[in-house]
């Protein structure tokens, strides 16, 4: 019955293992001929090794049927994997025999390896790769390689054991709509689907991950699923947005070198005008007839020259084109004289409380460039309360790290911290970032410059620190101020005192430089006034031909800075390259505390900066002159 059939049959003895009897089917197998395979053993025809094929003997006479793979070696030396069933039969010489049926399962075994190793390659490309991979099916998590458990800081078994729809907890509050109808639709196997898309995720820990996602719908296990590869851009999204900081500190800070050119030219232009007005003042006040009511009149004047004064020093200030004059000072004192000050400005609605460290809060600053911050943000806090409210003030000493929060961009330290806080009506986040502009104002026309908070900004930064602003609508703003905080001793770096003597000359002759004819003409006519003779030149060139004219005859030179042509600072070297024992006074509009250390240097014996006042010009002349003939 078997020598016929289709299937592959093989007689072996059990003792020896040599082949009884092969069918059709098996000579077309392995190529044999029926009378070759009689002379063949089962081991020559087994490819395993003795000691295997020995023991599947032994198995199959213990057993009624024996079912095992193994492979086999054709005639032509071709190895192929079989599948053998083999049990003990008895042959007509009442003999025990195998009989054995085999089955060709090359192509079976075939597609087990290639799927095997395609499992392989997909779980080395899965884990090992740096993209985010998951499958999303009916709602949950059927498949999410390490590195997607990494991004969201939970395990991959935490992934497959949430229910329908319990991924959304890692998705940011304000996508999880989008995300939740995106995978919906996505296994529905809807059209017109979003397959790429930005989407943010929330990790365990509380950490946003910006993430790009390439989704495409699959067939898993017979039904539709979304294969979601997932790309962490959290660092590039970081890099660009601090390069976009960056970026806005560097248009800010050209914006404000801007300013701060236009405002040193307006600054010296001020001064000048000051300069004159108040020389014209001054002259007046020498008249024999003038009355009580005119003297009076000329006070106030003179009172407004010297806000106009102070209000041009702060623009430099604000600009940086100018650094404060700097001592030891007590924030806590300041603060409460300030305080004190601003309460009697304000109306009574406003209440103002002071809180201050019990131990004195030493700085290096400008008394009163300080106290104008502090006035104001008093101001400030004043329009933003119409109807009432508090404002609260306070120090403390901090200690600045690198990583400490709301300090960033402060170089490490010990700073006094400075904060006013008021429950007015606040700042939106636009009006915020513009908070400190030069010229930005909320307030009405005719009720604002726009320059306080700006000019503030300027001060404390002068003054090595920095100033920070934050507020919501509707929950008041509170700004904090850091400036370092000193221990040691530190001496002021302001203009040096001019000692009051006799005024009047003697007939010496002095020459004037100023390129403002009023400021020549109201200096000479005090000069001459007082005894001296004047020459005058309104060009650094006009001056070294006066000079060069009258030679050792001219004992002073009062000369002024910012002239056209040569200017001020040229005209002093060339002065003091061809009589270096002349004495000079230079007086100007505008000079940084650099430019006056390059004057000073220069060979000029005292800076006087516009506007002075003309007792103040005579005096010095007078001690300069004295100390040449002594």
């Amino acid at each position: 019955m078997l020598s016929e059939h289709t299937a592959v049959v093989l007689l072996v003895d059990p003792a020896s293992g040599n082949i009884y009897d092969a069918n059709r089917s098996a000579q077309d197998f392995y190529g044999y001929s029926k009378e070759q395979f009689v002379g063949i053993n089962i081991f020559e025809l087994n490819a395993m090794g003795k000691g295997e094929i020995e023991a599947l003997l032994r198995s199959i006479g213990q057993k009624d049927l024996k079912r095992f793979e193994t492979v086999h070696r054709k005639a032509n030396g071709e190895l192929v994997d079989v599948e053998v069933i083999s049990s003990p039969v008895t042959t007509s010489d009442d003999e025990v025999a195998f009989l054995s049926i085999v089955n060709d399962i090359s192509d079976r075994k075939k597609a087990q390896r290639d799927l095997e190793e395609s499992e392989e390659k997909f779980r080395l490309i899965s884990e090992q790769t740096m993209l985010n991979v998951g499958i999303l099916q009916d709602g949950c998590f059927v498949y999410a390689n390490n590195s997607l458990a990494e991004l969201v800081e939970y395990t991959a078994e935490d992934l497959y054991s949430w229910g329908p729809a319990e991924f959304l907890k890692t998705v940011h509050p304000e996508d999880r709509a989008f995300a939740g109808e995106q995978s919906r639709r996505k296994q529905a196997g809807e059209d017109g689907i979003v397959t790429h898309y930005h989407l943010r995720f929330v990790t365990r820990t509380g950490q946003t991950k910006f993430t790009e996602i390439y989704s495409r719908t699959v067939n898993y296990n017979g039904r539709p699923a979304d294969l979601l590869t997932i790309v962490d851009f959290s660092e590039r999204q970081r890099l660009e947005q601090e390069r976009s900081k960056l970026e806005q500190r560097l248009v800010h800070a050209q914006k404000m070198e801007a300013i701060g050119s236009l405002a040193a030219g307006v600054a010296h232009d001020f001064n000048n005008i000051l300069q004159t007005i108040g020389g014209h003042m001054e002259l007046l006040t020498m008249a024999n007839d003038i009355s009580d009511k005119q003297l009076q009149r000329i006070r106030q004047l003179d009172s407004s020259i010297a806000r106009g004064a102070g209000l041009v020093r702060r623009l430099l200030t604000f600009s940086r084109k100018m650094e404060p004059s700097f001592q030891k000072l007590d924030i806590n004192n300041l603060l409460r004289q300030s305080v004190d000050l601003l309460s009697r400005t304000i109306p009574k609605m406003i209440d103002i409380s002071i809180k201050t460290t019990s131990e004195k809060a030493i700085v290096a600053g400008d008394a009163g460039l300080l106290e104008q911050v502090v006035l104001n943000l008093g101001a400030n806090a004043r329009d933003a309360m119409p109807q009432g409210g508090k404002l609260f003030v306070a120090t403390s000493s901090v200690i600045v790290c690198d990583d400490a929060g709301g300090t960033e961009g402060l170089p490490p330290g010990r700073y006094v911290h400075v904060r006013f806080s008021d429950t007015g009506h606040g700042m939106d986040q636009q009006t915020l970032e513009k908070v400190f502009d030069p010229f930005f104002t909320t307030k009405d026309p005719g009720h604002g410059t726009g320059l306080g908070l700006a000019t503030a900004q300027g001060v404390i930064r002068s003054h090595g620190g920095d100033i920070r602003c934050s507020s919501q609508p509707g929950f008041g703003t509170t700004f904090d101020i850091y400036i370092p905080e000193v221990t040691g001793r530190r001496t002021s770096i302001g203009q040096k005192t001019i000692e009051v003597q006799t005024l009047t000359g003697s007939g010496e002759l002095i020459l004037l430089v100023d390129d403002e004819q009023p400021i020549l003409d109201t200096s000479a006519e005090l000069f001459e006034s007082s005894g001296y003779e004047v020459l005058k030149a309104i060009t650094g060139e006009q001056a070294l031909e006066l000079y060069e004219k009258h030679g050792d005859k001219i004992k002073l030179v009062v000369l002024d800075l910012g002239m056209p042509g040569m200017g001020g600072m040229a005209c002093l070297e060339r002065l003091k390259a061809v009589a270096p024992r002349i004495k000079i006074i230079v007086a100007s509009g505008y000079a940084s505390s650099s430019g006056v250390d390059d004057v000073l240097r220069a060979g000029a014996e005292f800076f006087l900066p516009k506007p002075f006042r003309l007792p103040d010009l005579l005096a010095k002349t007078r001690q300069l002159l004295d100390k040449s003939a002594a």
